[in-house]
C-alpha cells in the first residue's frame, strides 16, 4: 500500500527535519555504582563527569522514588555517551574528525537537564560547545534524547538533528 501523501503533519513536527547522527548507550548500573563509591574515580569527583545540578537531581529522584542513586546517574551517563556518539556519527558522515582527542572530552560540559515533566535534554557548555559549533555548522542543531533504567541496566538513545 502506498503512503498517504495527503496526511496532515502533526503539530510540532517541522517539514524537512534532517538527522545528522544517532547514538545509543547502555550502562551496567552495579559497575557504575562501584565507580561512584571508589575514591579517586572520575565518577566520584563532583564536576568531572556529573554537574552539581545533575547530582542534586539524581539524589532527589532516588530519595523520592526510593531507589538507588546509581540508577539515575546511570541514565544521565548513558545520555551523555549517546549524545557524544550521535555527534561523532554526524562528523564521520561528513568526513570531519572529532576536534579533540577522545580523552579530551569534558563530560561535565555535556549537560543533561530535564523539563518539569521529566523529559531529558542535552546542551553543551565551554570547550565542548566551542568544538561542537565549529564542527556542526547547521542552524539550530538539537539533540533528541530518551533514557530509561530497569534492574541492572540504564539505556539511552540520542538523535542529533536540525530543521531544514
Amino acid at each position: 500500500m502506498a503512503p498517504d501523501r495527503t496526511a496532515v503533519r502533526p503539530p510540532g513536527i517541522p517539514k524537512g527535519v534532517r538527522v545528522l547522527g544517532i547514538g545509543t548507550d547502555i550502562v551496567h548500573i552495579p559497575d557504575l555504582a562501584q565507580q561512584i563509591s571508589t575514591v579517586g574515580s572520575r565518577f566520584a569527583e563532583p564536576g568531572v563527569v556529573f554537574t552539581a545540578r545533575e547530582l542534586r537531581r539524581a539524589e532527589l529522584r532516588a530519595t523520592h522514588k526510593g531507589d538507588r542513586l546509581a540508577d539515575h546517574l546511570a541514565a544521565v551517563w548513558a545520555i551523555k555517551e549517546a549524545a557524544l556518539k550521535a555527534w561523532v556519527a554526524a562528523l564521520e558522515a561528513s568526513g570531519t574528525p572529532l576536534p579533540l582527542p577522545v580523552d579530551g572530552v569534558v563530560w561535565s560540559e555535556i549537560v543533561v537537564s530535564h523539563t518539569p515533566s521529566g523529559v531529558p535534554s542535552v546542551h553543551l557548555t565551554g570547550t565542548m560547545a566551542n568544538a561542537f559549533t565549529t564542527t556542526v555548522p547547521v542552524p539550530d542543531p538539537r539533540w533528541h534524547v530518551s533514557a530509561s533504567h530497569d534492574g541492572d541496566y540504564a539505556l539511552a538513545f540520542a538523535v542529533l538533528g536540525y530543521a531544514e
